[in-house]
């Protein structure tokens, strides 16, 4: 996990008033990317995530480093962007985390 955190994450800018995250291109860093995809894809578990009404499922990965990853999966198979956010124990539901900072 060291070059994980050792890593430069880039701010998103879409929704980073509403869901902030941060993300990896393939390009930038390829043996990171591919342990972390593979890595998501292997354990990582579905969750549904409601944004502006719309709800998504992806799957997470959360290593316990205060951050949950995840990649999103275009029809025709994996693009090139790991994203990450920090998470934060929910309080409504133990042992479940949620993101910091999103606002409906």
């Amino acid at each position: 996990m060291d070059h994980i955190t050792a890593m430069k994450w880039k701010d998103a800018r879409t929704y980073e008033n509403i869901a902030p995250h941060q993300y990896i291109l393939r390009k930038w860093a390829p043996e990171t990317y591919a342990f972390l995809y593979e890595t998501i894809k292997r354990e990582g578990v579905r969750e549904k995530f409601t944004l502006r009404g719309k709800t998504y499922e992806y799957k997470y990965y959360y290593p316990g480093d205060g951050f949950r990853y995840w990649y999103m999966w275009p029809m025709g198979g994996p693009n090139n962007v790991i994203n990450r956010c920090r998470v934060e124990p929910d309080p409504e539901r133990p042992g479940f985390f949620r993101p910091v900072g999103v606002r409906q």
